[in-house]
């Protein structure tokens, strides 16, 4: 995917694909004009983006200019994103139902970039997106783990408590280094029990599995695991627990 952010309504400049903190899974045939902000994401800077599309012929001299591969824009399809450090919550929700299009068809996404600094001084941004339900890629398969079949969260938990009953002694930041925040993105694959209840009650959205039953221990730290699992963040789980040496695959169905 090609990005393209709107620096100014009257310049257009080309950013390359190496910008790796906004680029996304999108096919080849997309492109994308995005709008920065240092504060939190809101309703007006819809508007905003909504402007830059305005000018249609020349955003696509600008992409042919820099198409290498003998195609243009013709043809090719545009989706509208906001990124910033944080994002309203009404405007969030109104995104993932789908209700926001730019000029009535283009699809709108949002994507947070936070910044986190480990004990070990290294330096993570970690993104979350916000977008209409119907391009969510979802992965549906069953995963096998100890002889049982789980789907994806039902898995992450279920490792979460193995690993967890085999170091009865583990403390809540060697069991973040076990299972590092960035692996899923904002929410971490776990979050202390009062952290997920407020993300809770923010969002009106459960990230966490919340039930009485899923509610693990570590010393006298209550935490919840994480439910938000897509394609790209579960592949980084699985990379994750198969290096700490468990074995899953993906179930037959037949």
């Amino acid at each position: 995917m090609l990005i393209l952010e709107r620096r100014l309504l009257k310049k257009i400049t080309f950013v390359s694909k190496k910008r790796g903190a906004v680029q996304a899974a999108y096919p080849e045939n997309t492109y994308a004009i995005i709008e920065l902000k240092n504060r939190m994401l809101k309703e007006d800077d819809v508007a905003q983006l909504s402007q830059y599309f305005e000018k249609t012929e020349e955003i696509k001299n600008i992409i042919n200019e820099y198409e290498t591969n003998g195609n243009n824009a013709q043809g090719r399809n545009f989706i509208g994103i906001l990124a910033g450090p944080d994002i309203d919550v009404n405007l969030q929700q109104r995104i993932i139902n789908g209700e926001i299009k730019i000029q009535g068809n283009i699809p709108l996404i949002a994507i947070t970039l936070k910044r986190y600094k480990s004990e070990r001084g290294e330096v993570f941004i970690l993104t979350e997106q916000y977008k209409p339900q119907n391009m969510v890629q979802r992965n549906t398969e069953p995963y096998t783990f100890n002889g049982q079949t789980y789907s994806k969260r039902r898995l992450v938990h279920a490792v979460v408590k193995d690993y967890l009953a085999k170091h009865k002694k583990i403390s809540y930041t060697e069991l973040e280094e076990a299972f590092p925040k960035r692996i899923q993105g904002s929410y971490g694959v776990f979050d202390t029990l009062e952290n997920a209840n407020k993300i809770f009650q923010r969002a009106n959205r459960a990230r966490h599995l919340l039930n009485e039953e899923d509610i693990l221990c570590v010393g006298n730290i209550k935490i919840a695991v994480c439910g938000e699992w897509e394609k790209n963040n579960f592949a980084e789980f699985l990379n994750c627990a198969r290096a700490l040496g468990y074995t899953i695959a993906v179930a037959n169905n037949e």
